[in-house]
């Protein structure tokens, strides 16, 4: 908890069995096989429509530990499937809260690595303390190595860390510490993961999009939609 509130993210390692992992990618690379997608590696709002990613985002060991580290109940709100092949660009510096602009948050993520992460295939690099800074308006990003258009700038005095991850760790982070990945220059290593979202049951709003709550035993409340930033 201390290191959570000090660097603004923890890693729980071996959350996931092996057994399991192999599991939950079979199924994504099932939906993935069946999804047209807008030129990203990634699969959105799935639990929207699949019982399987429904129950993985109010699976305690995700939902349970933000409840813990945030000290409230929380309710999870998105879910994300990447898959990031060989030669895969990355995804530049950026805070989450700038596009989920929650009220009475803020949110926070529960990354689940599928795959061993590290530099070589696009591993996380995330800006300990950043959480504590401004959310930033982003800036245009350099193509050539991010699917985003957009990205925020380092703040004074704090720098980029990568953060490598075996498959079954799970990266609990705030939304608003500045993280991103840089492209996957392995020859032959995926970088798969499971992304999923949680805000306190206590906010009041968020962009459309993301504002239905689900808890920890499947319910589902809506909130109060902000309308779309022009940034996403």
């Amino acid at each position: 908890m201390a290191s959570y509130q000090r660097d603004g993210f923890v890693v729980r390692r071996g959350l996931v069995a092996a057994d399991e992992l192999a599991g939950i990618t079979a199924h994504y690379t099932k939906l993935r096989e069946q999804s047209l997608v807008d030129g990203w590696p990634r699969i959105m709002q799935v639990h929207l429509e699949d019982d399987f990613s429904l129950r993985l985002l109010v699976d305690q060991r995700l939902l349970g530990t933000v409840a813990e580290l945030t000290g409230v109940d929380v309710g999870g709100f998105q879910t994300m499937w990447y898959w990031k092949p060989p030669g895969t660009l990355g995804q530049a510096l950026h805070q989450d809260e700038f596009y989920v602009r929650s009220v009475g948050g803020p949110c926070v993520a529960a990354w689940l690595a599928l795959d061993q992460t590290d530099d070589e295939n696009g591993g996380l690099h995330v800006v300990p303390g950043s959480q504590r800074t401004p959310v930033q308006r982003p800036h245009a990003a350099d193509p050539t190595v991010s699917t985003s258009r957009h990205e925020v700038d380092v703040p004074p005095g704090l720098h980029p860390t990568p953060v490598e991850m075996a498959a079954g760790d799970v990266l609990f982070f705030d939304g608003r510490l500045i993280h991103g990945s840089m492209p996957n220059r392995s020859p032959d290593r995926w970088r798969r993961t499971f992304i999923a979202h949680y805000l306190p049951l206590t906010a009041t709003a968020c962009a459309e999009g993301y504002t239905r709550l689900f808890d920890a035993d499947g319910g589902a409340t809506d909130i109060e939609a902000h309308p779309p930033t022009s940034e996403r």
